[in-house]
Order: C-alpha cells, then structure tokens, then sequence
C-alpha cells in the first residue's frame, strides 16, 4: 500500500501495488506473480495446488501474466506423452527498468507532440 512522506506529496509505494495497479492485475494474478518470485519456476498443476485455486483459473492467470511479459515459459516433455509449461516470474528489477524505459518513451512522445515548437 502507499504511504506518505512525512513532509512531501510524493507517495512510496510497494513496487507490486503499483504494477497490480498499472497493468490491472487481479488478486491470483499478483499472488503467482509472488509466489514464482519467491518459489522459482512451477507448472500451472503445483501452482494451483499451492495456492489453494482451480488449474483453469491458475492457467488464465498464467497466460494473462505471460501476454504481459511478467513470466516467461518453456516446454517440458512429460512422461506420459504430451507436454507442459514451466513457468517462471520476470524479476522486479527487470520488470521495473522496463516500466521506467517505457514512461521515458511516453515522456518524449509526449513532449515532441504537445511540447515547445
């Protein structure tokens, strides 16, 4: 959540408030998020099973936060035939430097459109 400093407007906020707030993440969205930062890399089965939520619901959220380039995936030959995702979390720091690259790319945008001429 956001505090406030003690004599400034600026507010300090947790880096996953802000990101569940940009990219309009929903509750299981940001908890996998956590729990692959935390855990490393699991497939949609363990993931579910962890966190208490139905594989289908697991596998949205997944492929939700793999749209939005906050984990990345790879192919793992099951025994049985077939194959699976394992899926591991894009760390803050990347995620960040990538967030703060794209306002910049905004900033200027914006600047060169609407500002001095």
């Amino acid at each position: 959540m956001c505090a406030r400093r003690n004599t400034h407007l600026t507010p300090i906020c947790d880096p996953l408030s802000i990101l569940q707030c940009v990219m309009r993440l929903s509750p299981l969205e940001v908890n996998i998020y956590k729990f692959l930062l935390s855990k490393g890399e699991h497939a949609v089965k363990e993931l579910a099973s962890s966190l208490k939520c139905s594989r289908s619901a697991a596998q949205k959220a997944l492929q939700r936060l793999y749209t939005l380039g906050l984990v990345t995936r790879h192919k793992v030959l099951k025994r049985s035939g077939g194959y699976m995702f394992i899926y591991k979390a894009i760390p803050l720091k990347e995620v960040n430097d990538e967030c703060i690259k794209l306002i910049i790319r905004l900033a200027e945008l914006i600047s060169n459109k609407y500002g001095r001429k």
